[in-house]
């Protein structure tokens, strides 16, 4: 398997008796953490990766004399995700192929890489499956691992760079061009023909996490393209909310508005939630992040009161009138982070841009991904300039 053309994707089809040089192989077992189930550690590519979920993940290793992927000219990976689709449905499969294609090209470490897809024909049935390099964790895991004080302290710059570069991940997937795919000739009409990739589903646990060895930094990579769409620039502003699959928590509030439309800006909401995440993390540890902030955020379900809603928006009626508003609870632990002992300059304009550009509740209003990039790139070039602004605590106490 593999080719030394990278530009080309491989998808091979078997027949149920053909034998893959499959030399090991491991189903992925879930861990749960307080508040909700999360993969530990977390494959590439596993886009609900629970039994009865979208997929399951093996974590596999192929006989090295029958493939050719490297990440890096004349190496090779050790170890993959195979990712098996549950239901059989080519559309779903095509659809989370076609949005991965889409940056075949573009040699982004932080965007993860898809290796090769097949099919295997047994029955009159098709089951189709994922390849992907294999990843040693979810951003979740990196932060239960590196849960020390000074640990996180010490991690500033990284963490600045890591957010940066996840953020230009995003935005490259946001701004993709059709000639990166092969469309067949008349299936788009010449004024759709530029396409904008909407990834749908971003959080923590979609972020991987690569251990680097020796003096590299470890990597975060943005994954999980399951529920990602392609638009044209028709119909990439209105696409309605209502039905559509999201990330439950970390939805957009344009979700739960009547005449809702979903754009690229919701994803953008999605990534401010994460990034919230990573700075709770960062200055009070990961149960102020998996447990605290969670139950700090709950409240009951207008819909249904036994429910806890963790959303970081609720919605609220002014004037006969439904609009979504960042919820007090929220704003208030953004407060708390400011208000911590350890907040730096960093992290408090990091927080800036957090609330008043990503969480912004009118995705009109909200920052587009060149715009978040563009911030995050101003706040990571000052924490290389001067390490007094990621390093000294503004409230310095004498």
């Amino acid at each position: 398997m593999g080719s030394p053309n990278e530009d080309l994707h491989h998808h091979y089809i078997f027949n149920n008796d053909d034998v893959l040089p499959i030399i090991s192989s491991q189903v992925h077992e879930h861990g749960t953490s307080a508040s909700r189930s999360r993969s530990t550690p977390g494959p590439s590519g596993a886009s609900g990766a629970r039994e009865g979920g979208f997929s399951r993940v093996e974590r596999v290793e192929f006989h090295p004399d029958h493939y050719d992927f490297g990440p890096q000219k004349g190496e090779k990976y050790k170890v993959f995700a195979l990712k098996k689709l549950n239901a059989p449905d080519q559309a779903n499969f095509s659809n989370e192929v076609a949005s991965l294609l889409t940056f075949i090209r573009n040699d982004n470490e932080h965007l993860v890489k898809l290796l090769a897809s097949f099919e295997i024909h047994s029955n009159g049935q098709v089951q189709y499956y994922l390849l992907f390099p294999w990843a040693d964790g979810t951003l979740w895991d990196f932060w239960k691992e590196h849960d020390e004080v000074e640990c996180r302290f010490n991690l500033s710059k990284w963490m600045s760079d890591q957010c940066y570069l996840l953020a230009n991940a995003l935005q490259i997937f946001h701004n993709e061009r059709r000639n990166q795919l092969r469309i067949p000739d008349g299936e788009i009409e010449e004024d759709q023909e530029e396409l904008f990739g909407r990834h749908g589903d971003i959080k923590a646990e979609n972020i991987l996490w690569f251990k680097k060895q020796s003096e590299e930094l470890d990597q975060l990579v943005l994954n999980d393209f399951g529920l990602a769409r392609l638009h044209s620039k028709i119909s990439r502003s209105m696409q309605a909310a209502f039905g559509m699959p999201r990330t439950e928590t970390y939805r957009a509030p344009e979700f739960d508005i009547p005449n809702g439309t979903v754009t690229r800006t919701s994803d953008i909401f999605s990534l401010g939630c994460a990034f919230l995440e990573f700075v709770t993390w960062f200055l009070e540890g990961f149960d102020a992040a998996d447990v605290e902030f969670v139950d700090a955020r709950s409240e009951p379900d207008p819909h249904d009161p036994n429910f806890k809603l963790d959303t970081f928006f609720k919605i609220v009626e002014e004037s006969g009138t439904k609009v979504p508003v960042i919820k007090k609870q929220v704003k208030d632990w953004i407060q708390r982070l400011r208000d911590h002992q350890n907040c730096t300059h960093y992290i408090n304009d990091f927080l800036d841009l957090i609330e008043q550009n990503m969480l912004d509740p009118n995705p009109k209003q909200r920052y587009e991904s060149s715009r978040v990039v563009n911030k995050l790139k101003v706040l990571r070039q000052a924490c290389h300039s001067d390490t007094t602004y990621w390093e000294v605590p503004i409230h310095v106490h004498s």
